[in-house]
């Protein structure tokens, strides 16, 4: 604890880095313990923050998913040090893994600051390609914490996002109800109120999903015609 909150420096890092890198205990004793953003930047050039946890298939069939523990801390320090936790968020490059979606969605939730809210465009892009990524309960708080903030353009490309998604798997043969009760969760709960206060962005919304939706319906009768017409 004395190094963890001792002033960082050269010395302290590599002590501590060697302290955790060779017992788990250690490691998630300095992650339970550490509330210095100064110590961000060096934890994020040693690659605490990248080679998240792919999808593990088991010897069953089953697929395990992990959680990525560093996040620990920028989900803790993304509301007093936003600027040092935006900086890591925006780099990342996220698996098919619900559990480390869930964690980045309750990272950004944390981060109060328009500005910073603003750099996580690419960030909403990723989410959004594929469902895999994240569940419904960390897009809502997501959505409730910017709302609050009146981000109104993150929260449209978010909607967007949500929807595209939907649509997109509504045409796997393997879909499932899910992608519908998606898109009752984000209209009943978000689009609907903001049709009065936003009518032009929701209209905006609506009419590129629907122009989504009807481009895969056009690819979905093509190739029916195309099977049809096959020898």
């Amino acid at each position: 604890l004395t190094l963890v909150t001792a002033t960082l420096t050269a010395d302290t890092f590599a002590r501590v880095s060697e302290l955790i890198s060779h017992k788990a205990a250690n490691f998630s004793f300095f992650l339970e313990k550490l509330d210095n953003p100064n110590w961000l930047p060096h934890l994020d050039e040693s690659g605490y923050f990248t080679n998240l946890p792919e999808p593990e298939p088991t010897e069953d069939g089953r697929i395990l998913y992990r959680y990525h523990m560093p996040f620990v801390v920028l989900t803790r320090l993304a509301r007093t040090a936003p600027r040092a936790v935006t900086d890591i968020l925006k780099t990342l490059h996220l698996p098919d893994n619900p559990y480390v979606g869930d964690q980045v969605l309750q990272c950004m939730a944390k981060i109060r600051d328009p500005a910073c809210i603003k750099q996580l465009g690419p960030l909403i892009a990723q989410l959004s390609e594929n469902p895999a990524r994240t569940s419904w309960l960390w897009i809502e708080e997501l959505f409730k914490s910017w709302l609050d903030l009146g981000v109104f353009e993150e929260v449209f490309a978010l909607t967007q996002g949500c929807l595209n998604r939907a649509i997109d798997s509504s045409v796997n043969q393997f879909a499932s109800d899910s992608n519908v009760w998606l898109v009752k969760q984000v209209d009943e709960k978000f689009l609907a109120n903001l049709a009065l206060q936003r009518p032009f962005e929701v209209v905006t919304v609506l009419f590129y999903a629907l122009c989504s939706w009807a481009d895969q319906e056009r690819r979905k009768h093509n190739e029916s015609e195309l099977s049809d017409d096959a020898p």
